[in-house]
């Protein structure tokens, strides 16, 4: 009893994925157009944690604190408590790092995707050329992103460390 099986070769297999793949088109393209850009914090916000858990309490119990005159409250409170340069400052500095993360991992991606367009096994002269310049002007959009965050970051920790310093 011989059995006639055809076996595919793993060469055979990754044409036919590749082939599959060349025809599919990614929903979803990352570019920095399209990153998201990080809110600032509103001043509004309570400033000591005393104040925020004290107006949920009397919102309970139904107190006059609670509603809009609540939130005048909370605001005139937080206007009324100074501002440290310090805190307010390593704030923008968190901001900006999360930023430049964000921007980061965008180039990151636009590397590999393009790095995937130069090995594409169907491309032209052309194509590859224009893939290979786009690669080296992404690399140094990337080297320059990665020098800003890491002076960003350090100077996070000196400012860090000026409000330790401080307390």
């Amino acid at each position: 009893m011989a059995t006639s099986v055809q076996a595919q070769t793993i060469a055979d297999a990754a044409r036919q994925e590749r082939a599959r793949q060349s025809q599919i088109k990614s929903a979803r393209v990352f570019s920095d157009a399209n990153t998201h850009t990080v809110k600032p914090i509103t001043p509004a916000a309570p400033a000591s944690p005393g104040v925020a858990a004290k107006a949920p309490a009397e919102a309970a119990k139904g107190s006059p604190v609670a509603g809009p005159a609540g939130a005048t409250l909370n605001a005139a409170a937080a206007a009324a408590t100074p501002i440290d340069p310090v805190a307010e400052e390593m704030q923008k500095v968190r901001i900006r790092v999360r930023a430049l993360e964000d921007q980061e991992t965008s180039l990151k991606l636009q590397i590999s995707d393009t790095t995937n367009q130069i090995y594409a096994p169907l491309s032209d002269a052309a194509t590859h050329n224009e893939a290979l310049a786009r690669l080296a002007e992404t690399q140094t959009k990337l080297a320059d992103v990665q020098k800003e965050l890491a002076e960003n970051r350090a100077n996070l920790q000196q400012l860090e460390i000026k409000s330790a310093a401080r307390k």
